[in-house]
Formats: structure tokens, sequence, C-alpha cells
């Protein structure tokens, strides 16, 4: 059984009705039930709902998806895909947990926890 990996057990919450277009940055955990397009950065845990839309670039330490996310995730610690979730583009973790139905089509890369992971802000991208 995986631990709970709250910050004092306090959410930044985007409820169901909310679709936020824009950056994102904070130490506490975040769970998204909306829609969000940007990018998002937490020392913390992320959770991307069930029926929770996500596009953009997320750093945290523990990530858990029920929703859809299409881009970048950066997860220290561990990434959890829920049965009905949906990932595309690129992740970068410590450990993977898939369960059953989840769709991933993404680039894997894998860190053991004495290698750094870089800010998603640290690195230029350019877009075509």
């Amino acid at each position: 059984m995986m631990k709970t990996h709250e910050i004092n057990g306090v959410y930044t919450r985007i409820e169901k009705s909310t679709s936020i277009k824009g950056n994102l940055k904070t130490n506490s955990d975040i769970r998204i039930d909306g829609t969000m397009d940007g990018n998002i950065e937490t020392k913390g845990k992320i959770i991307i709902g069930k029926g929770a839309s996500v596009k953009g670039n997320i750093l945290c330490m523990y990530a858990e998806i029920e929703g859809k996310f299409k881009g970048k995730i950066n997860a220290q610690e561990a990434l959890s895909l829920k049965s009905e979730s949906e990932v595309s583009g690129e992740v970068t973790i410590g450990k993977l947990i898939v369960a059953s139905g989840a769709r991933f089509n993404a680039t894997c890369t894998m860190v053991n926890n004495s290698d750094k992971i870089k800010s998603l802000y640290d690195s230029s991208e350019k877009t075509a």
C-alpha cells in the first residue's frame, strides 16, 4: 500500500466547473477536477481527477492521474495511473504504477532518487 504524500493534508483545488489557462506554482498539494492549459509546479502531490483534462508541463514529487493529461511530467518520486486515465507525452519519474485499463502513450525515463530532475522552466523549449 502506497502511503499518502500530502503536505499538511491541505490541497489547492481546481473544481470541476473551473477552467484555467496559465501557470500554477505552489508548495501545497494540488487537485484538479476541471480543465487546465499551462504549467504546474509543486513540491508536493498533484492529482488529476476523473473527468479532468490537463495540457502542459508538470513538475512535482508525486502525480496521480485519473483523467486526461497531455504534455511533460517530471514526478521525482512516483506517477500513478488509474484505470480510466489517458496520458500522452513525456514522463520522467522515480516509479510508475499503472492500473489495468490506463492508456499510456508516452516516452518514459526512470531515474534514481539520487538523480536530479531538472525544473521544467530551466530548459529552453522551442516550439516550431
